[in-house]
């Protein structure tokens, strides 16, 4: 029996050398200390096209398999995480969102995150609450009386909430009410974005180096929120994007906050994607597997020293 592990990493950085020492982040020794535990336990890292090739019957691969994903497009990315895989013959699957290399501004999700780096739970939760309206405040009020997602295993109640009701908050108030606290902390939003985030030429770098580029839509939303239409204009436009600006074939998906539907599903086959990668947790076993709802392991659920 075939065994195939998708593993799934965000921020990659040594935090307390950064302003931002909050940042939920794997180390850069740890991130290396994984690559060599996984080996110790017998796994061949594989390029996902050649689990895609086994799937369908054309190709065998070892018995127990790793595939690494990188979510986001952060710059570390690039800057860390690239050079390591290169030197270790690894190739590792990237999946930016475009709007942040295109338009500059920074994903929603990330300003989350690096609010929270800056102030505590409490401060933001108390913020937003102030500024949402009377009529939505019973569904979306922030509090820390017991954890409304219990899936959310990171984070206490309170910074749960405050991520999980942010992101169920009809788009158009969550983007008002978190772009006005961010601008408050953050002065400039655009060179922020270009320290975050990957540029077209760094992409292309690490195509030349090995690394396998997806998409994970244009603005980062809650897909199964959005009508057939508007998800097929997330993923037709990071396509587009990506493809016009790195002269490759974009295959390969990463659903945003793990979120989908059929209609998600459907826009992929009708684009001719190959996988697409969920939050699901678990291993991928023989030719069982969904292609486009392949299942993955947190990073921080593997051991990050001895």
């Amino acid at each position: 029996m075939n065994e195939v592990i998708v593993v799934m990493y965000h921020y990659i950085r040594d935090v307390e050398n950064t302003p931002y020492k909050k940042i939920n982040a794997i180390k850069v020794d740890e991130f290396k200390y994984q690559i060599e535990y996984l080996k110790k336990e017998g796994y061949s890292f594989i390029h996902l096209d050649d689990y895609v090739s086994f799937l369908s019957g054309e190709k065998e691969i070892p018995e127990k398999c790793c595939i690494l994903t990188f979510d986001d497009g952060f710059k570390e990315h690039y800057d860390t995480v690239f050079p390591i895989l290169k030197k270790e013959g690894i190739p590792g699957v990237f999946y930016p969102v475009t709007q942040p290399i295109v338009e500059g501004k920074v994903l929603n999700v990330q300003k989350i995150h690096f609010l929270l780096s800056q102030i505590t739970s409490r401060n933001f939760a108390n913020q937003i609450n102030e500024r949402l309206p009377d009529k939505l405040f019973e569904k979306y009020e922030i509090h820390g009386r017991f954890k409304i997602n219990p899936k959310k295993r990171f984070d206490d109640n309170l910074t749960s909430n405050l991520k999980h009701n942010l992101s169920r908050m009809p788009r158009n108030l969550k983007e008002e009410l978190v772009d006005e606290i961010f601008n408050k902390y953050f002065e400039n939003e655009k060179e922020f974005c270009k320290e975050l985030y990957v540029d077209f030429d760094e992409l292309g770098e690490m195509i030349k180096g090995g690394m396998i580029i997806g998409s994970q839509s244009h603005t980062h939303p809650l897909l199964s929120e959005l009508s057939f239409d508007e998800q097929e204009n997330e993923i037709k436009k990071s396509t587009e994007i990506l493809e016009k600006n790195l002269k490759i074939k974009i295959k390969h998906f990463c659903y945003p906050y793990g979120d989908y539907n059929e209609n998600t599903l459907a826009i992929l086959e009708n684009n001719e994607y190959s996988t697409g990668v969920t939050i699901k947790e678990g291993n991928n076993f023989n030719r069982k597997s969904k292609l486009l709802e392949l299942k993955r392991i947190n990073c921080n659920d593997l051991p990050k020293r001895v």
